[in-house]
Order: structure tokens, then C-alpha cells, then sequence
């Protein structure tokens, strides 16, 4: 991070770059981002040379090596039900089954095998904002953090998720948002979920 090389141009397949992960198994870069062809996901062994992998994600917005599946995830917008895609190898990518069509802005792996995304507010009911995946992210499902019930966790827009092996705890950030008397929309303080038992139930932190 010191110094840096000659600034390098995905192929033009890729409208945006707006995640990278790496795999320390396969030795390879994976980058996700939008493109008008399908052709939005991008690997590399050295950072240098790269080749575009077909996705039919709309755009893949956040990724991670999961060790313990031994596979690229990667999560992001659609216009179905297959927000996130997973790959073995990082040349084919396998679209997974996920409970709607929003936005997930950031994805990791949990205890053993279990799978973490989270997202935006959807200001939808059910409010699908956090999901998860127990199967290697082939199938996905919505967690509702109180019941059924929108409240202190559900209208969320959830912008980070990560995972303490030493504590055994997930933690998702967000904004607040609010409204105001003419039901314009602000962010009125920074919020904290926190799991202890894999993502079934979350415990709410402002700060």
C-alpha cells in the first residue's frame, strides 16, 4: 500500500467496479460490479490481467471468500429472486435463491457454513433486510430480526456485516432514518445490530 503500479482497466464489459474479495485456495481476485451484458464479475491471479465471468445479477455490490465453503459470494441488485451468486472456482457463478429482488450491501461468513448478507430499507412488509443461508448460499432466507413486526431493526438500511470468530457474534451497522412533520427522510444517529446465536434473533445498539 505504499506505492502503487500503473492504474489497470477492467475489461470494458464492466460499467463499474464496486467489490473485490480474494481467495487465498484459488490464488485469484474476484471483482463485481454492473454490466449492460451479463458480463459483470471479473478475475485475476495478479491484479493485472483480467477476464470477464458471466452473472445475470443486475450488479454485484459487495463479496467475500468464504473459507468454510470454500467459494466466492457475492451479493448485490437484481430484477428477480437471485441477489447473491456463489463460485467454486471464479469462473462460473451459480445464482442462488434469495427472497427478494433488493439490494445487499455487504455479505460474510458466519459460525461453520452459515451465510450473512444485509441490505437496504425496503420500506416493505415483510422487511427483507437481512438474509441468510445455511447451504453454501444456494437458497436463501429472510431473518426477521423482531418477529413479524417492523421495529427497532427492521427499517434498517444496513450498510455492513461482520463476523467475530473470538466472540462468536455478528455485527450488522445502519443508519437511522426518520421522518420529519412533512414525512421527508433523514438519518438521525448510527445503529448496531448484534447476533449471539448465528443470525436467528438480533439485539439493538444505538451509539
Amino acid at each position: 500500500g505504499v506505492t502503487w503500479g500503473t492504474p489497470v482497466v477492467l475489461p470494458a464489459t464492466m460499467t463499474t467496479a464496486d467489490t473485490v474479495s480474494w481467495s487465498p485456495t484459488l490464488n485469484l481476485f474476484a471483482v463485481g460490479g454492473y454490466s449492460d451484458l451479463n458480463l459483470n464479475v471479473a478475475t485475476s491471479p495478479d491484479g493485472i490481467n483480467w477476464t470477464s465471468r458471466t452473472s445475470t445479477a443486475s450488479q454485484h455490490t459487495a463479496s467475500t471468500w468464504s473459507a468454510s465453503n470454500n467459494k466466492f459470494v457475492m451479493v448485490g441488485l437484481t430484477n428477480g429472486t437471485n441477489s447473491a451468486y456463489t463460485s467454486a472456482n471464479g469462473t462460473a457463478w451459480i445464482a442462488g435463491e434469495t427472497p427478494n429482488d433488493k439490494q445487499f450491501q455487504s455479505v460474510t461468513t458466519a459460525q461453520g457454513t452459515t451465510l450473512v448478507a444485509v441490505g437496504s430499507n425496503f420500506e416493505s412488509f415483510p422487511v427483507e433486510n437481512m438474509i441468510k443461508s445455511t447451504d453454501g448460499g444456494n437458497f436463501w432466507s429472510w431473518m426477521a430480526p423482531l418477529g413479524d413486526t417492523p421495529g427497532a431493526l427492521a427499517l434498517k438500511e444496513y450498510h455492513g456485516v461482520a463476523y467475530s470468530t473470538a466472540d462468536n457474534i455478528i455485527v450488522a451497522v445502519s443508519d437511522n432514518p426518520a421522518s420529519d412533520e412533512n414525512f421527508n427522510e433523514y438519518y438521525n444517529e448510527g445503529f448496531v445490530a448484534v447476533s449471539y446465536d448465528n443470525g436467528t434473533t438480533w439485539v439493538p445498539f444505538s451509539y
